[in-house]
């Protein structure tokens, strides 16, 4: 029963997570509106968006994991930026060796990029709006401009 309520309670914010992901999907990858006009080209569309935000998110971990941090300490948009400036440095390498000290130099500026702290103070609890009078108040007496 035990690991069963674990699961139970760690669900919400496993879907939270998940929430986020698809958000910063559609965002920073620009899935929320294709730009295709045949269903082909959606199709490949689709699959390169999600292969991109998958071989970032790959990179942000293995920095996390280079750097000793947790993976959502670091922020996706900078991260892509990161991916897409040192991109053509990996194509450019010419041996194995080279190749390995611009993917570490790439990894390193990754973890770099982390989100800064939250406080985690509780939120407001929504109030109603009163609603206002479609009439001006009425002025005191005795006071005319």
């Amino acid at each position: 029963m035990g690991r069963g309520w674990k699961r139970a309670r760690s669900a919400p914010r496993q879907s939270l997570t998940r929430q986020l992901d698809l958000r910063s999907l559609k965002q920073t990858v620009h899935l929320h509106s294709l730009r295709s006009i045949t269903p082909d080209m959606a199709d490949k569309e689709l699959v390169l968006g999600v292969t991109a935000y998958n071989f970032v998110r790959a990179a942000i971990w293995a920095a996390a994991q280079a750097a000793n941090m947790d993976p959502r300490r670091i922020s996706f948009s900078r991260a892509q930026d990161v991916v897409n400036a040192c991109l053509p440095n990996l194509r450019m390498a010419r041996s194995e060796a080279e190749y390995a000290a611009e993917l570490e130099r790439m990894l390193r500026r990754i973890a770099q990029s982390k989100l800064p702290p939250t406080s985690h103070r509780p939120t407001y609890p929504r109030a109603v709006w009163p609603r206002g009078s479609p009439f001006p108040r009425r002025k005191a007496p005795g006071k005319l401009p």
